[in-house]
């Protein structure tokens, strides 16, 4: 894919598949949200892991996702403290990962949103995501 047309739809909120993402017992399929634009400067790109984990759905810091939104099958949830960090290279050939969509802008502010509640994210992916406390 060229660097124009990842830039064009490897943005904030787009959702891919990855056909193998790292897990602690293997490789398995999962789609992710980018979190970012993507950035040719940069190494990697952050992303957040939907669940179907309907339970978690009353905590703060998780936006619901409809059924369909951005390509992605059936309901889910998009917590923002579950943030990854992917090799910007790979995303920008779609090396192991397809482009399904793009997730509404309005469900972006919602993320926007939920990413204040956010606990649990590693320092230097909130760092990235919401800029330095003033």
């Amino acid at each position: 894919m060229g660097d124009a047309f990842a830039k064009g739809f490897l943005r904030r909120g787009a959702v891919l598949l990855c056909h193998r993402f790292q897990f602690a017992d293997g490789p398995h399929p999962k789609f992710v949200v980018l979190m970012e634009d993507y950035d040719p400067a940069r190494p990697d790109t952050v992303v957040a892991l939907p669940t179907s984990k309907m339970r978690f759905r009353d905590r703060l810091s998780v936006v619901y996702l409809p059924p369909g939104e951005g390509g992605m099958d059936g309901e889910g949830l998009l917590d923002c403290n579950n943030c990854h960090k992917v090799p910007t290279a790979a995303l920008a050939a779609l090396q192991g990962y397809t482009y399904k969509g793009q997730l509404s802008e309005a469900l972006m502010v919602e993320v926007e949103r939920a990413l204040l509640y956010a606990t649990q994210l590693p320092e230097d992916i909130a760092l990235r995501l919401l800029g330095p406390e003033d």
